[in-house]
C-alpha cells in the first residue's frame, strides 16, 4: 500500500517502476547443466517454504553449508559429510541448480548451541546452490552473503572450518589407505 501511495502521490513525477517482486530464476552462464536457468538466493527460500521446490532439495548438516559458505566455489562432493555426499551423488539430484536446506541448532540460554536439537521450521537456512557436471558444487550466494554467514555463525560458537573438516575427511580416507596396503 504504501509504494502505491508514493507512485500515486505525484502525477507528474511520471515514476516508473521496472521491476518489482522477488526474483526467481535468472539466466546462467554455465554450460552442460541442461537448464538455461538457475535458481535466485533472493527467492529460493520462497519457494521452499511454499512447497514449490520438491526435487533438487539437499538437507545439509550446518557444518556442510559453513563448508559451502567458506569455501564458495569448486567444491569436491567427497568434501561433505557422507550423507550429504551421498545425496548430492544418488542421482536424485541433477547437474544444475538445486536448494540446500540446513536446520539451524536450537540455543540455550547461555547462547551456546545445542548438538541433536533443531529448530523449528521457521530456523532452516536455505541457500541456491549449483552441482556442476564434473562432481563439485558452487554457491549462488554473493561473496558478501557468505562472508557474513560465516561470522554470524561464528558468534553461536559453530565453528566448523572448511579446512578442519576437508582436513578430516582427508586424514581419515588417508589412514584407510595405508591401513589397506599394508
Amino acid at each position: 500500500k504504501e509504494v502505491r501511495e508514493i507512485l500515486e502521490s505525484d502525477p507528474r513525477s511520471k515514476l516508473l517502476v521496472i521491476h518489482t517482486g522477488v526474483r526467481l530464476l535468472e539466466l546462467t552462464s554455465h554450460k552442460n547443466i541442461g537448464c538455461e536457468f538457475r535458481l535466485c538466493q533472493e527467492g529460493v527460500a520462497l519457494l521452499v517454504e511454499q512447497g514449490l521446490m520438491r526435487r533438487q532439495l539437499v538437507r545439509v548438516p550446518i557444518s556442510d553449508l559453513v563448508l559451502m559458505h567458506q569455501k564458495r566455489n569448486q567444491i569436491r562432493v567427497d568434501e561433505f559429510t557422507p550423507e550429504t555426499a551421498a545425496q548430492l551423488r544418488s542421482g536424485d539430484v541433477h547437474p544444475g541448480c538445486f536448494a540446500v536446506v540446513s536446520e539451524m541448532p536450537v540455543q540455550d540460554g547461555s547462547g551456546a548451541a545445542q548438538e541433536g536439537v533443531v529448530a523449528a521450521r521457521a530456523h532452516e537456512l536455505v541457500c541456491a546452490a549449483m552441482l556442476l557436471p564434473k562432481g563439485s558444487v558452487d554457491m549462488l550466494v554473493s561473496k558478501t552473503e557468505s562472508q557474513s554467514f560465516v561470522m554470524w555463525i561464528g558468534t553461536l560458537g559453530i565453528s566448523a572450518t572448511c579446512a578442519e573438516q576437508s582436513d578430516a575427511h582427508l586424514s581419515g580416507r588417508g589412514a584407510a589407505a595405508a591401513s589397506g596396503s599394508g
